[in-house]
């Protein structure tokens, strides 16, 4: 059976089909935008409930959104204020100091291979030396980015019921509701998991800086920072924020590497058993497998910034793919 069929392809196909190459590209060209947009709307999200509150309490909504404005970033900017030189100069020498603590380290037995480990270990730290300063100088000499998420999440916040009441206009009434009731639940979840995680990594930070002060380590603050900030990575982030307080805690005596280990054991149990669960008070319900996996795959499409939205995003996908088939 000879059949001889011809392939048309219309005008209008190959018009969709540049349309959204088109798109593509576009997408990828503005996508440092679209990103400053999200973390704007992250913020948002976090920050509206006390805009709320405020307009509870007969502020008006402009009010309202400039005192949780001077409240947010006068917390932020104190804190880095006062924190962040002292950080900053204590990584410094933390890392120039790394490759003495590390060479200190006798591993019984595994001389040979350990030895090597150190070596490279070592000569990888000696070229890393200066970079955190690198680091904090382009983070912050990108000051354009930063006051963009400022300025959107400002405004996002002062028209953020009008926004949501055009963006609900779009649907009809049946699936306005629907809709609606998807935007609250996202907007609950994310401000839960960014006001949790934020007081997570607060208390882990300071509890941290507490037991390594009392026991007297060295750089106890920058250890504690590298705590709290890792405190984002369920099950690794522990774990790698005990190798440099262990490592630092070696040059003194066994006796400290086996209390700062002590330390970190207790803080972690604490924070498993009592802290996450009254402070997230489930807002996320990821097992921890897949928020590792969220946070790993964020990381690799936008860096530090992907990893740390990584669990938001997540989230966001979840609740809408679950909104639109019914997953319970």
């Amino acid at each position: 059976m000879n059949i001889n069929k011809d392939i048309v392809i219309s005008t209008r196909t190959i018009l969709i089909l540049l349309a959204a190459v088109l798109a593509l590209w576009l997408l990828v060209q503005i996508s440092g935008i679209l990103l400053s947009v999200f973390v704007a709307l992250i913020l948002t999200l976090g920050l509206n409930p006390l805009v709320d509150w405020l307009t509870e309490q007969k502020f008006s909504r402009i009010l309202a959104v400039t005192l949780t404005y001077i409240f947010f970033l006068g917390l932020v900017v104190g804190l880095f204020a006062m924190a962040l030189p002292l950080i900053v100069s204590q990584l410094q020498k933390l890392i120039e100091r790394l490759p003495f603590y590390v060479s200190s380290i006798s591993i019984p037995g595994l001389e040979d291979f350990g030895g090597q480990f150190l070596d490279t270990l070592v000569s990888e730290i000696s070229k890393a030396t200066g970079d955190v300063v690198k680091v904090t100088l382009n983070l912050f000499s990108n000051a354009f980015s930063v006051v963009t998420v400022l300025v959107l999440t400002f405004y996002f916040l002062l028209d953020y019921p009008n926004l949501k009441e055009k963006f609900l206009g779009l649907y009809t009434k049946d699936s306005k509701k629907r809709v609606a009731d998807l935007i609250d639940e996202i907007e609950i979840k994310i401000g839960s998991w960014l006001r949790g995680q934020v007081s997570l990594m607060f208390i882990v930070g300071l509890a941290s800086f507490v037991g390594l002060s009392l026991l007297r380590i060295d750089y106890a603050l920058s250890l504690a920072v590298i705590a709290g900030f890792l405190e984002i990575i369920p099950m690794i982030g522990p774990i790698v924020s005990f190798v440099p307080a262990g490592i630092v805690a070696s040059a003194k005596s066994p006796l400290s590497v086996a209390l700062v280990a002590l330390l970190y054991i207790l803080i972690q149990q604490l924070e498993s058993n009592f802290v996450v669960p009254k402070v997230m008070e489930k807002a996320v319900g990821f097992s921890p497998i897949v928020t590792l996996i969220a946070i790993l795959v964020g990381g690799k499409l936008f860096g530090i910034l992907g990893a740390l939205l990584s669990i938001p995003a997540t989230l966001m996908g979840y609740l809408v793919i679950r909104s639109l088939f019914e997953v319970e």
